[in-house]
């Protein structure tokens, strides 16, 4: 006789799943494919800036000279010291995507980021970067934690448990 195996059954009681830490918001650049004509443009560029909408307020970068950064990662920090910093934002080169990332220092659902666009002053680098819809950027907003699935049911249930506790009245439902 043939034995089979059933899934074991989840219950309310069972261990708590873990929660997602709240994430900050991402402006993640499009491809850049030509690494060495990229780098050859932004050096020669001596008063580079952009305009982009951080946690609600739009932030016109501070005019940065890109001569001398000869990789992608001194151009990353190069654009994130010209959007605030350290305290505002980060600027990441990831080598896998071919591609520059501006992610929030701020978290959770207060987090917000857009679209780059033309500076008020300086020499406009938001399309050069790929940090525009048309150049292929993707936006991805602050979230906060939230148990899923089963957690949720769980969640309601240590909810009752608690208003019980308080004094409340027990229903059919218990």
């Amino acid at each position: 006789m043939a034995k089979t195996k059933t899934a074991p059954v989840e219950t309310l009681d069972a261990a708590p799943e873990p929660l997602v830490d709240m994430t900050p918001a991402s402006l993640i650049g499009g491809a850049i494919t030509d690494q060495a004509a990229f780098l050859t443009t932004i050096t020669a560029i001596l008063n580079g800036s952009m305009a982009i909408s951080i946690n609600g307020a739009v932030v016109q970068g501070v005019s940065t000279t890109f001569s001398g950064l000869n990789t992608m990662p001194l151009v990353a920090a190069a654009i994130a010291g010209m959007l605030g910093g350290a305290t505002v934002v980060r600027c990441t080169w990831n080598a896998t995507t071919a591609g520059l990332t501006i992610t929030t220092v701020r978290t959770g659902l207060t987090a917000s980021i857009g679209y780059a666009g033309a500076p008020v002053a300086g020499t406009d680098i938001s399309s050069l970067c790929h940090f525009t819809a048309a150049t292929g950027a993707t936006l991805i907003q602050g979230q906060v934690p939230r148990p899923a699935g089963i957690g949720v049911l769980r969640v309601q249930k240590q909810r009752y448990r608690d208003w019980i506790a308080a004094g409340g009245t027990p229903s059919i439902y218990t």
